[in-house]
């Protein structure tokens, strides 16, 4: 591997180049048209044979052998409607749009894998498939690909998937399951009646019923008994128009995140049926909707174990298999329902600078990292 190594320090000022590149121009869900164009012409200069899925989406082969199986790697690629406020060279030059979860840095080390296994093709049993998808952030993207026919002709028969988080020192983790939740959006919209509240008894305050409605699902965070833990939040509320007017109208809209499809389903219909109590309680209607739902990303053990034996080789006792659980949503779930998967963090705190959660406005993660998940990457595919 001493090789290998050289091969890749070689590759790190490009890999670096290419994720400043792509965080100064940000792009949106389903905008991706110029990160797309960028990918392509990486991809032409390796003679790697790609396809547009959806229109921003991008499916590429590295063919081995055709008798050989097939690994897909995915590497999300729009940003955020975040306005970047790092005092960075590299910040983003769209105002209000910035990469805040790191899908720069995860499409500028596909790419350098890409040119690392490219030129090292004879040693690998297996095929290449890189899923560059587009929209991840809208929980959009991976339907979109797999509707465009990415995991057909032929069918992967595994996937591997990675993120960078910034709060720990260089190393990595995978999850023993679960590896992310069930998501989905949540809505719920009140109606009640209108009028003056010098005559409340003529009106029906959709504020008031939607307050009461809140308050009982909050309730659920600490009572409901479910087999793992979850979360119900609400992000927005509005309702109303003028301070002395009964409000007829009100929405909330949130998100509910539960590890297995069960509880998901448990909670809602908990949701719903405080709804419809609600409802008889104060007159008003009530519509509960979800919107987005994806399933939980849960870790092959094949993978798993595949994953563990290559990241010890690199990071050591920094290569952690836990078991403690992360709320997060990825739209990779409606991979994982079809192929075995392996979703891995790469950690990659900076050594100076404050490190910002994902979604943060100040968001960044160590570029230093880019070298040993490069390696651990290129490791583990050589195990197939």
């Amino acid at each position: 591997m001493t090789q290998i190594k050289t091969e890749i320090h070689g590759l790190l000022p490009e890999i670096i180049l290419l994720r400043r590149q792509l965080h100064q121009n940000p792009e949106l869900s389903l905008e991706e048209y110029q990160t797309a164009d960028c990918i392509e012409a990486h991809l032409d200069a390796l003679s790697i044979p790609h396809r547009r899925v959806a229109p921003t989406g991008v499916v590429a082969d590295l063919i081995v052998n055709p008798d050989y199986p097939t690994t897909a790697i995915r590497a999300e690629i729009d940003a955020l409607p975040i306005a970047d406020e790092k005092a960075v060279p590299y910040a983003s030059r769209t105002p209000g749009v910035s990469h805040a979860c790191g899908h720069d840095g995860i499409t500028a080390l596909t790419l350098g894998l890409a040119r690392l296994l490219s030129a090292h093709r004879d040693a690998l049993s297996t095929n290449i498939r890189f899923l560059f998808e587009p929209a991840e952030e809208t929980g959009r993207g991976a339907r979109l690909l797999i509707d465009g026919g990415a995991l057909e002709s032929p069918k992967p028969d595994q996937l591997i998937i990675f993120h960078f988080a910034n709060s720990e020192p260089f190393g990595m983790e995978i999850q023993q399951e679960a590896s992310t939740a069930t998501v989905a959006g949540l809505k719920i919209e009140v109606t009640g009646s209108s009028g003056h509240w010098a005559e409340s008894s003529l009106g029906n305050s959709a504020v008031s019923a939607a307050a009461s409605l809140l308050c009982d699902i909050e309730g659920l965070n600490t009572t409901a008994v479910t087999q793992k833990p979850f979360i119900i939040g609400f992000g927005t509320i509005s309702g109303g128009v003028k301070s002395n007017v009964i409000p007829d109208t009100c929405a909330m809209e949130g998100t509910l995140r539960a590890f297995t499809e069960s509880d998901f389903d448990l909670l809602f219909s908990a949701i719903r049926r405080m709804a419809e109590r609600t409802e008889k309680r104060t007159g008003t209607q009530i519509r509960v909707s979800l919107s987005h739902r994806t399933p939980a990303v849960i870790n092959d053990p094949r993978l798993i174990q595949k994953g563990c034996a290559a990241g010890r080789a690199v990071f050591g006792s920094r290569c952690v298999v836990s078991s403690s659980p992360f709320l997060v949503g990825d739209n990779a779930g409606w991979y994982f329902k079809d192929i075995p998967g392996l979703r891995i963090v790469f950690f990659a705190a900076q050594d100076t600078a404050p490190n910002y959660p994902i979604h943060h406005p100040r968001f960044d993660f160590n570029e230093g990292i880019f070298g040993p998940a490069l390696e651990m990457l290129y490791g583990m595919l050589l195990s197939f």
